[in-house]
């Protein structure tokens, strides 16, 4: 009977002290200066990242827009780990939520 006493005792006191001891706090304030500078970088890096992009698709004379014959478009969006031209589209631009997005890769169409 005594050791039941105990039992209920221990982790009746344990809980409320650990609490006290670690306090959960929640963010009080947001470090405004630390998002504008990631925000910056960001943005340099992207934009320089565009640029490399339009001076590599003219280079190798990539288009920047492909259309086939169904007059589905895909936009130039980056270059592959091997160098290929990767080209980012959709199958419907009217209704883009009810259409999934579709990748093309090298030699690839849409059809």
């Amino acid at each position: 009977m005594n050791r039941m006493r105990i039992n209920k005792f221990v982790p009746l006191t344990i809980i409320p002290l650990f609490f006290f001891i670690f306090r959960l706090q929640a963010q009080t304030s947001t470090n405004t200066a630390i998002l504008q500078d990631a925000s910056r970088r960001l943005s340099l890096k992207e934009k320089q990242d565009y640029q490399t992009l339009l001076t590599v698709s003219k280079k190798k004379g990539w288009p920047l827009i492909i259309t086939n014959k169904a007059g589905h478009r895909a936009i130039l969006s980056g270059i592959d780990p091997k160098g290929y031209p990767l080209y980012v589209g959709s199958n419907d631009l009217v209704q883009p939520r009810q259409s999934g997005l579709i990748h093309f890769g090298p030699g690839e169409v849409q059809g």
